[in-house]
């Protein structure tokens, strides 16, 4: 008796049984099977609707990385509230300098707000150099988050 030709789904090439109806490899329907693996040789047939594949759902991160014109913005404009700070996600010292300029300004006019204020300035002089570190930093942080 001779051996049956062998078949291939016309989709993914994968070789099927002989009264198979749905290729076990992608699930692609089977109608017209092929000799050898050419997608013309099946003609599309509607899937009974326990076979249909399933979607596979994507989970999409949106990365937005910190801009360095906005902090350097938030820095000239607003960074005796130490807003700047807050938006490169480092809090804390966001929390320092926001005490330091309302203390600084809540008490200068009995002259003992001008210490901390004094101290406020300095700060801003050195974050004038180290924003732009700051915010490569904070881009490699939520770089390496959304890895």
């Amino acid at each position: 008796m001779a051996e049956a030709p062998a078949r291939y789904c016309s989709n993914c090439g994968n070789e099927l049984g002989l009264e198979g109806q749905f290729c076990q490899n992608c699930g692609a329907p089977v109608h017209r099977a092929a000799r050898v693996p050419t997608p013309e040789a099946d003609v599309p047939v509607p899937l009974p609707p326990h076979a249909i594949p399933q979607q596979q759902r994507q989970i999409v991160v949106l990365a937005h990385p910190k801009s360095m014109g906005v902090a350097y913005a938030l820095w000239l404009f607003l960074g005796q509230l130490g807003l700047h700070r807050f938006y490169l996600d480092r809090a804390g010292s966001g929390i320092a300098q926001l005490l330091l300029g309302l203390v600084g300004w809540a008490t200068v006019w009995i002259v003992i707000g001008f210490i901390p204020l004094a101290i406020l300035w300095i700060w801003l002089l050195v974050d004038l150099f180290l924003t732009a570190s700051m915010v490569r930093e904070a881009n490699q942080r939520i770089s390496a988050a959304v890895r």
